[in-house]
């Protein structure tokens, strides 16, 4: 107990912080302490009105302490916060903390975040946040919301979507199911994914990415025919995830490649045919 008050003691101390150097010290001391703490489940229940805390890096810095240490206790806790939370990076903090806890109940509100139209670039971070907290709760009623995501024109704001596809990218490769992989190869399947063609060209380098981290068989066919596909970066990546897989086909299909013009197809089917025969012994 006497931790905790210690604890309540810094936050308090980081509310009156003057400078950013002051608060940055405080709150590696707050870090510090927390890591000593044996009994997360009272530091949620004796500190739970800190999520309220009128000033935002105190509200931001529990969220995360309480994250690090999985304290699921206060999983709802910190979804009401979010729910009513205006500042971003309070909000990023929020979703962080869920999805480090594997909180489901939080699920509803994560994917409505992420289907939210993005109106400036602290919106995309956000965004990159919730995609990310997906990956981490590890449910497949994401699927959609993540592939949306992964695909969408963000318009104004391409310039800064690498970050949020790979993400999102990331995400659906933790969601090991027949269905993600069904979702994907019908992306796939599609003339344009985007209206921007190099954009276009790395969306599908991230799904066919993607399908070799999943590993599902239906996922064969496709990345085998996009060995055939006219851009460079789209049949090389299609030969590295191949090489997540093995049998005939797979090998007869990475070996015909290694006869390719493309130097690059070449050489990602040779690491491709190496990973199968490592993994084979």
């Amino acid at each position: 107990m006497t931790q905790i008050i210690q604890l309540e003691k810094l936050f308090g101390e980081l509310e009156q912080a003057d400078t950013a150097e002051d608060k940055t010290l405080i709150i590696k001391s707050i870090r510090t302490l927390a890591s000593e703490i044996i009994d997360f489940q009272a530091l949620g229940i004796g500190l739970a009105h800190l999520l309220k805390h009128p000033d935002v890096e105190v509200r931001s810095c529990f969220a995360e302490i309480l994250g690090n240490n999985k304290v699921t206790s206060m999983a709802s806790g910190i979804l009401e916060a979010l729910k009513f939370e205006k500042n971003i990076d309070a909000r990023m903090c929020f979703v962080d903390a869920l999805g480090r806890m594997g909180d489901r109940s939080a699920l509803p509100l994560l994917i409505g975040i992420l289907t939210e139209p993005i109106r400036s670039r602290s919106e995309m971070r956000l965004h990159w946040h919730v995609a990310d907290a997906l990956g981490l709760i590890e449910d497949t009623s994401a699927v959609d919301a993540l592939v949306t995501a992964l695909i969408a024109d963000y318009s104004l704001f391409e310039p800064s979507s690498s970050d949020l596809r790979e993400a999102a990218a990331g995400a659906l490769s933790r969601l090991r199911s027949q269905s993600t992989g069904e979702r994907l190869i019908a992306e796939l399947k599609k003339e344009e994914l985007h209206p921007i063609d190099y954009k276009d060209e790395a969306i599908r380098c991230l799904i066919a990415k993607t399908l070799g981290e999943l590993k599902l068989e239906i996922a064969i066919r496709p990345l085998i025919e996009l060995l055939k596909q006219t851009k460079p970066n789209v049949r090389a990546a299609a030969g590295e995830a191949l090489g997540n897989y093995g049998g005939d086909e797979v090998i007869e299909a990475l070996s015909e490649a290694m006869s390719a013009e493309d130097k690059e197809l070449r050489f990602c089917a040779s690491l491709a045919l190496k990973r199968i025969s490592d993994n084979s012994q």
